[in-house]
């Protein structure tokens, strides 16, 4: 897994689990996490936004390329 994009506002976190050619590409915006109601929920949202997105990101695609090893 590499990071393509992390700002405050987006975060993109590309991965290929080995032996795959097929990459997965998971990008997490505020706009998203906002309407989902996490800032609401989390104030780590407000305070570290850059962090935040990039941990959904990362988790997401952990799930994406390796669901069986989580």
């Amino acid at each position: 897994m590499w990071t393509e994009e992390s700002t405050s506002t987006r975060a993109i976190v590309c991965g290929r689990r080995k032996g795959q050619a097929q990459e997965e590409r998971v990008t997490r915006t505020m706009d998203r996490a906002t309407k989902a109601g996490f800032p609401a929920k989390n104030p780590n949202y407000k305070t570290q936004p850059q962090n935040m997105l990039l941990a959904r990101a990362t988790a997401e695609c952990a799930r994406l390329i390796a669901a069986d090893v989580l």
